[in-house]
């Protein structure tokens, strides 16, 4: 019990500090991209359609919705790497925490990303289980492939690995099918690589937080 309060300790104040900063990107990187999206996306006044589902309001509704989600989404992360940490022993120097950071981004974000990009109000997509479907496999599969090309030994070991990292992009990921409305040309595009910035902020971030208060609170004494 003591070794999971040191952990969860860890995770909280990690969480809190990617989160926050992870805030602070998407501030400024990505909600003003998806306001011009919906600016284009909302019904004339006099519109028929059905009233859009609900959604935070633009201010301080929106950006208290968005640090909650990063902070827990950033928690719950952190606390994986701890546990993995405690499990397989910590990174030895700031290098090799990075290098877990950097795993971490090419596993969750880029990977996914490259295949399935993160699309704006106003893209129609394919079936919503179909795609989380594809983005976990092509998450768990990188992931995989990353820890048997580090941790594994033998030629078997590095051909599964590549076999596993290539495996989902050759299945093929749903794609948005189309604008459903007069988006700008580009703006998916903008989007797209606002989300991989922010993501790489992200990760790199709570890398090193995490690794910062494991080594001071959350090794076992």
């Amino acid at each position: 019990m003591a070794i999971f309060q040191r952990l969860l300790l860890v995770a909280l104040l990690a969480g809190l500090v990617t989160g926050l900063l992870t805030t602070l990107a998407h501030q400024t990187l990505t909600v003003p991209l998806i306001l011009q999206a919906e600016a284009y996306e909302a019904p004339a006044p006099h519109s028929h359609t059905h009233p859009p589902a609900w959604q935070p309001a633009a201010g301080w509704p929106r950006t208290f919705f968005t640090a909650f989600s990063d902070v827990m989404t950033a928690l719950g992360f952190a606390l994986m790497l701890g546990a993995l940490w405690t499990w397989r022993g910590a990174p030895r120097g700031w290098p090799q925490v990075l290098l877990w950071g950097l795993a971490a981004y090419a596993s969750f974000v880029l990977a996914p990303g490259l295949g399935l990009p993160a699309a704006l109000p106003g893209f129609e997509a394919g079936p919503l289980a179909t795609r989380q479907i594809w983005w976990l496999a092509s998450a768990g599969a990188t992931a995989g492939g990353l820890a048997m090309l580090a941790f594994g030994r033998g030629v078997g070991w590095r051909v599964v690995a590549v076999a596993l990292l290539f495996s989902p992009h050759l299945i093929g990921a749903p794609q948005i099918i189309a604008p459903s409305t007069a988006l700008p040309a580009g703006l998916l595009g903008d989007f797209a690589r606002a989300v991989w910035a922010v993501g790489l902020l992200f990760w790199l971030v709570l890398a090193l937080s995490t690794a910062y208060f494991f080594k001071r609170v959350g090794r076992p004494t």
